[in-house]
């Protein structure tokens, strides 16, 4: 990939840029994020080095570690890369050794996690400036005066062992409620000294890591700082205060200002928008970066879902931000710039803001991987060779399981067709991405469907697949990936009320009912309830638990949580449906039963079983069959799609 190529295509995007001494070929840059993929002692893996290579041989101009942490206490993910002694100097340079050999450049992001530290991981209180609890621990105790100027020295002699290490920059962690942002912040910093009180006081400690990391690293080298432009939440900061600390920032010597935002757990908020889900708009956070560069000369990053190149371009050419940061669409796809610079911006994987692979793993300390593209993170353990043996395969089933094996296969050189029994390909898909704020769902199936067309995939749709047909086509092998078996259960009443299935055709036909009752609280109960509601629907939410969405994912759940309660659906939790009839409903509650009128629907979401029957016949018969997806155990889709790609992966 040629610079000078890109700037056909995105002009903006693929011009250079200098973060102080640092010469950048375009202005795509990687954000920090956790991979769990680290040793248990701190150190480098290769699986990281292979991981941030690829990125920076596909043509991002400026990678940001994984948080490192710069004080043995100061951690709270038994996986992260630490720099708080000399030993693991030798093997971060294996790591800035591999990403200059490959063309690219990285800065090591340094932290200590304050409050946020669980005494249970590092035996000790967690620190912050003052008592106030996160949301996810234990309330922390307050650093004493004396003890800040030893935290301060930790930053500055972290940011010494990583240019040692051999890298292009440092960013300071001063978001996400970090120690540094807990010092910013209004809500957690609540000391009467030199480093509480107005916006000068709390941003103290910031300023003196800032001179401590400069005096250690010397005048020339890079230094960013990764700001919480606004805390988001009642009695925090906003972006014009947030604009101001960026000014003392840049004073104090910050070559850069990567925008980000704060975390509000424990703020008396149950929101965020470190990891914006899918539910937010693509650019969310670019608001913060335009605050920001209306106050400074330096570079300004603007983040939050920036997933193509094209909104990128249009970012940077409006002077909203100087550079990108993209996260998760770089796990996604790896190749974003390569693409973006050839000018095939539609063949980007897209990140579709789910959490499942990037952020719910990871929270219980599970490598980092991606829905849409099951290969994300394990690039160089699985390459794209041609298999052994190329073989006939038949895949059975359009839906993102069967659509995943198809084109893996293909990748590796077999002969694949690929049949759907109905007139489209997204299968389950199709319904999962009609709820409010799920459109960019529709961008997967898209893309996998592009993907489909310009391969050698034989697609046929309308075809169902039998085990006479299966045997006509005589494949070598057969992966079934045709889906769950779906049942509608019982509901107890005189059956005179329709019960919709949300498994079956409910998403695909107009809905018989204008005041429909959906019963659970899981989140396809919710977002079908969403649904409904969207389309006019009276919606009547009957759910046993106690509280809503236990099976999403935290950050899912946070947000679903909020719009549900905020919207016109009438909820009724740990209540149990006893007895249904048209227009009248019967529910009890801790042992008291009341009657709801004018309902006309129950909708329930419907047992979904195995369906193992065609593969089973096909091996009776003497065919190699897999069965992959909702048809082998219903699941999610990121199963699905990581399942499907190691079945096609590892045929021979």
């Amino acid at each position: 990939m040629t610079t000078a190529q890109g700037r056909e295509f995105y002009p903006r995007l693929f011009s250079p840029i200098k973060i102080g001494s640092l010469q950048l070929p375009n202005r795509i840059t990687m954000a920090a994020m956790y991979t769990a993929s680290g040793s248990a002692n701190g150190m480098v893996t290769q699986r990281q080095i292979n991981y941030y290579r690829a990125r920076a041989a596909a043509g991002v101009a400026l990678i940001a570690t994984e948080l490192i942490g710069v004080d043995p206490y100061g951690f709270t993910n038994r996986f992260m890369l630490r720099l708080d002694h000399d030993r693991y100097v030798v093997a971060l340079r294996r790591l800035t050794g591999a990403v200059h050999e490959a063309g690219g450049r990285i800065a090591a992001q340094i932290s200590h996690q304050g409050r946020m530290v669980a005494s249970s991981f590092s035996q000790r209180t967690p620190v912050a400036p003052s008592p106030v609890a996160f949301a996810m621990s234990e309330t922390p105790r307050a650093l004493r005066r004396e003890e800040i100027p030893a935290i301060v020295e930790s930053f500055a002699n972290a940011a010494r062992r990583a240019r040692q290490a051999g890298f292009d920059a440092v960013e300071l962690h001063m978001a996400h409620g970090y120690l540094i942002n807990e010092f910013l912040s209004k809500i957690t910093n609540q000391r009467t000294d030199e480093y509480g009180g107005d916006v000068r006081g709390r941003a103290r400690f910031a300023l003196e890591v800032l001179a401590a990391v400069r005096d250690a690293v010397g005048a020339e080298f890079p230094i960013i700082c990764k700001l919480a432009v606004n805390e988001g939440v009642f009695g925090g900061y906003d972006s014009s205060e947030g604009a101001e600390i960026a000014r003392m920032l840049e004073q104090a010597g910050a070559d850069a200002i990567s925008t980000s935002v704060s975390e509000a757990q424990g703020q008396g908020a149950e929101f965020t928008k470190e990891v914006p889900p899918m539910y937010f708009a693509p650019g969310s956070d670019v608001a913060l970066a335009e605050a920001v560069k209306a106050t400074v000369r330096i570079p300004v990053g603007a983040r939050g879902r920036i997933t193509t190149p094209e909104l990128a371009e249009e970012i940077l050419a409006a002077g909203k931000a100087d550079f990108v940061v993209i996260g998760r669409g770089l796990i996604a796809d790896h190749e974003w710039a390569l693409k973006a610079a050839h000018g095939r911006a539609a063949d980007i994987c897209p990140c579709i803001g789910c959490l499942q692979g990037c952020f719910d793993r990871l929270i219980v300390d599970l490598p980092i991987s991606c829905l849409t593209n099951p290969r994300a993170a394990n690039e160089a353990d699985y390459p794209w060779t041609p298999a052994t043996h190329a073989r006939s395969v038949l895949v059975i089933g359009g839906g993102p399981a069967g659509m995943e094996a198809a084109l893996t296969a293909a990748r590796r050189g077999h002969r694949v067709a690929l049949w759907e029994k109905s007139a489209r390909l997204g299968g389950a898909w199709i319904a999962a991405s009609s709820p409010p704020g799920k459109g960019d769902f529709n961008n997967y199936v898209d893309f996998m469907i592009r993907q489909l067309q310009r391969s050698e995939v034989a697609v046929s749709l309308g075809k169902a697949a039998d085990p006479h047909s299966v045997a006509a086509a005589k494949p070598d092998v057969v992966i079934v990936a045709a889906g769950a078996l779906v049942s509608t259960p019982a509901v107890a009443g005189d059956g005179s009320i329709p019960v919709l299935n949300i498994y079956g055709d409910l998403y695909h036909s107009e809905v018989p009912a204008a005041h429909p009752a959906v019963i659970g609280g899981l989140r396809v109960c919710c977002e079908t309830a969403q649904w409904l509601a969207a389309k006019g629907k009276r919606v009547t939410l009957i759910a046993e638990d106690a509280k809503l969405l236990r099976d999403a994912g935290m950050y899912i759940r946070r947000v679903l949580t909020e719009q549900i309660h905020d919207s016109e659906i009438e909820i009724y939790l740990r209540a149990r449906l006893v007895w249904a009839s048209r227009g009248k409903v019967v529910i009890e509650r801790d042992g008291v039963r009341d009657t709801l009128n004018g309902i006309d629907a129950i909708v329930v979401p419907g047992d979904r079983r195995p369906n193992p029957d065609l593969a089973q016949q096909l091996t009776a018969m003497g065919q190699r069959a897999i069965v992959i997806g909702d048809a082998s155990s219903p699941r999610d889709a990121f199963r699905a799609t990581q399942e499907a790609f190691a079945a096609a992966y590892n045929l021979e």
